[in-house]
């Protein structure tokens, strides 16, 4: 019995040696987890009666394929927190947002995967995204890659001026110097952001040559594309003279601000405390929706106005793109579920910025009667050459604005929106061609161009406010000394102690002691 024994547990050995069992992520093949790293309050985060985004993929994954999906999802406020959290937790995140010069970073590291398009699960988003987006991810390419191979491009925007009319002349915040103008001192902030704040340094250096450019495009000496590569050259500019210039206009500046930010200013805005904001599009329209909403400021409700000057910008997108070891399948399912257009309004709607996805019913929602932007072509009347909609006292002027750059797909297709007012959420949240063109994509940077470029950031904000706060701590100092010195003088004398105060005793020294 022994020896039958003994053979029996050399066949289970040898049984087992040849027929492994699964391993315990084999057998939890059914619990699947995606884990998701994106910008703070930058989805749809649902409220009591409609369900997160999140929790509405779970669902739809779950209805689709019979599995249950845990979605760990995690947020950070900048680009290089991401970076630096993605090269701590290595093979840990199946999918992140970054914004484009980081995605071309994180591409010449090798550090993604790439998106597998022969799989039918980003269908959606190739069938849905603006060709506009596809074609410029096309045409931004790192060592031979592109953007368009390793990203899928979820919101996108620009950077601009928010403005209170009260206070802001129009004509002042069609510039970028408009933080300049001492009729503005301690009224502006701007983004606590390199990148973001040397596109606005360089806006206002260079203003006269991009100004001129713009003026070639439009008497037509230039072509659209050829005046919009010539101004991408200049926003990206690193050279000695270049971030020399940035670093003198930015200290000079330093010393005028209210402060800088990058988040409060939406707030700041609303509440008076500023009068010009420095920001991105998405936020400008949060913060145009909040200035005049009474339930958050009560009486104090105020019509802010978004600009982008006529210099040019930075136009940015963020990408969902899979770091090296991600469930591609699993994630790509995330991104076209997310890329849905119903998907897509939900979280434009909520976070402010523009999607990616220009569809039919995208469009529709832009024209939509109650909750549209403006109007369709068929419902404006043309009178003496100007657009209106209604009929006799009602009547209401409109202004066009073409967006057949963003959402045509076939030549002759027309897409324009009528809009009763210019330069609110409406513009920021879809800027005219005319604007888009002036906008530029910042590239990425090289080690030692991101270290100058840090190093004049770091100086800009200790330089001339450094100064100042020497000479500050210096009067303050010979103050103390002056004030040291006449008490005591005072003390010897005892010239204020002759008397005392009323109601007191005066006390010598001496007697005291």
């Amino acid at each position: 019995m022994r020896k039958f024994l003994c053979f029996l547990l050399c066949c289970l050995a040898v049984f087992s040696a040849l027929c492994p069992l699964p391993s315990g992520k084999a057998f939890a093949a059914e619990d699947l987890e995606l884990n998701i790293m994106n910008w703070e309050e930058y989805i749809d985060e649902g409220d009591d009666e409609t369900p997160s985004v999140i929790d509405s993929f779970i669902e739809y994954y779950k209805d689709k394929y019979g599995k249950t999906v845990t979605v760990n999802y995690s947020t950070q406020g900048t680009n290089e927190n991401m970076y630096t959290e993605l090269n701590v937790n290595k093979n840990h995140y199946d999918l992140v947002c970054p914004s484009e010069y980081m995605i071309q970073k994180m591409i010449k590291e090798d550090m993604l995967e790439p998106i597998n398009r022969t799989s039918l699960n980003v269908d959606v988003y190739d069938s849905g995204v603006s060709p506009y987006i596809a074609n410029l991810f096309k045409q931004i390419t790192i060592d031979g890659k592109s953007l368009y191979d390793y990203a899928c491009c979820y919101m996108w925007g620009t950077m601009g001026y928010v403005y209170n009319p009260l206070f802001v002349d129009q004509s002042d915040v069609e510039h970028w110097s408009a933080v300049w103008n001492e009729k503005y001192d301690n009224k502006c902030t701007i983004k606590d952001s390199v990148r973001d704040s040397y596109v606005l340094a360089l806006g206002y250096s260079y203003s006269k040559q991009l100004l001129e450019l713009a003026d070639q495009w439009k008497k037509g000496e230039i072509t659209a594309e050829e005046y919009n590569l010539q101004i991408t050259e200049i926003f990206n500019k690193t050279d000695y003279q270049s971030l020399s210039l940035a670093l003198d206009c930015l200290k000079v500046l330093n010393d005028s601000l209210y402060g800088y930010e990058v988040d409060s200013g939406k707030k700041d805005m609303a509440a008076g405390k500023i009068w010009i904001n420095f920001a991105w599009s998405g936020d400008a329209v949060y913060a145009l929706d909040y200035a005049e909403d009474p339930d958050m400021v009560g009486q104090s409700t105020a019509e802010l106005y978004y600009t982008v000057p006529l210099e040019g910008s930075n136009i940015f997108f963020d990408g969902w793109v899979m770091p090296k070891g991600a469930n591609v399948e699993l994630a790509q399912e995330f991104i076209n579920f997310i890329q849905r257009p119903d998907i897509a309004l939900r979280n434009m709607w909520y976070i402010g910025y523009t999607t990616s996805i220009a569809t039919e019913e995208i469009f529709d929602y832009l024209v939509d009667e109650e909750e549209g932007y403006g109007y369709r072509e068929e419902d404006v009347t043309l009178i003496d050459g100007a657009y209106f909609v209604g009929e006799g006292e009602d009547l209401t002027e409109v202004f066009p604005v073409d967006l057949t750059y963003l959402f045509a797909r076939e030549a002759g297709d027309s897409y324009v929106v009528y809009t009763d007012t210019l330069g609110r959420q409406f513009s920021a949240q879809y800027p005219d061609f005319d604007t888009v063109n002036r906008c530029t994509v910042m590239r990425h940077l090289s080690d030692s161009e991101l270290t100058e470029l840090n190093n004049i950031w770091a100086d800009s904000k200790e330089g001339t406010s450094g100064t100042k706060g020497l000479y500050i701590a210096i009067a303050i100092a010979f103050g103390l000394i002056v004030f040291a010195a006449a008490a005591i003088w005072v003390d010897k004398t005892g010239i204020l102690n002759r008397h005392g105060k009323k109601g007191y005793t005066v006390v010598k020294k001496e007697d005291i002691y």
